[in-house]
């Protein structure tokens, strides 16, 4: 699953309604649970496991993004 699908279907939106640099606590869907729920499906999805410091830092999709592209390149 792609990854703003993805946070789309957890936070209850329609994924063309978010904004890639919008930070995701600006939705009123989120909340500090939704984002570990999205944490763990990205989780799941990928076969990746950010850090802590990572987890901290994704604060829109353009950082889960960064954190995934970097996390996937050797």
């Amino acid at each position: 699953m792609e990854i703003t699908a993805l946070v789309g279907a957890i936070l209850d939106l329609d994924p063309t309604d978010l904004a890639d640099d919008r930070p995701l606590s600006s939705y009123d869907t989120w909340t500090s649970m939704k984002h570990v729920q999205i944490v763990v499906a990205l989780e799941s999805a990928y076969g990746v496991s950010p850090s802590v410091q990572e987890i901290k830092e994704m604060k829109t999709i353009a950082d889960i993004r960064r954190v995934y592209v970097k996390e996937r390149t050797p």
